[in-house]
């Protein structure tokens, strides 16, 4: 990898670092489209291409602030070469969200200490238990 960026320069790397994940990620289907469920079926395809290729990935359901499905690597088998080359972890994200089609943000990685690469999609807010409170005082009559 220091050799390819000695020779073709960040672009190279990069390139490199997307046609990985590309073949990674080559016979997902993305979404079919933005609902709950789509989203999670297109996360779960991305963590079975994942653990196909060495990542022991899953996915998990999270309620909360936060609500959304979260897919987690719970292996890296090229971490130690992403501590120094980090457009390997930057293209994953980008691919996952260009085949869910939304946004997605890491919130934990294996070269930072994590445990896993932890990256979390998120899905439409759950509905509120309760009404929201009116107030009839100083209104007309």
């Amino acid at each position: 990898m220091r050799q390819l960026r000695e020779i073709g320069g960040e672009e190279a790397v990069r390139t490199f670092a997307r046609r990985r994940i590309d073949a990674i990620l080559a016979d997902v289907a993305p979404a079919d489209g933005p609902d709950d469920a789509a989203l999670e079926a297109a996360a779960e395809r991305i963590a079975t291409a994942l653990s196909k290729a060495g990542y022991v990935a899953t996915t998990t359901r999270v309620g909360g602030p936060i609500h959304g499905v979260q897919i987690c690597q719970h292996h890296c088998p090229v971490s130690h070469v992403a501590e120094e080359f980090p457009e390997l972890c930057e293209t994953e994200q980008q691919a996952m969200a260009e085949v869910l089609g939304t946004h997605v943000q890491r919130l934990a990685t294996i070269v930072n200490g994590d445990c896993a690469c932890t990256t979390h999609v998120p899905l439409s807010p759950a509905p509120s238990p309760r009404p929201p409170a009116t107030s009839t005082e100083g209104a007309s009559r």
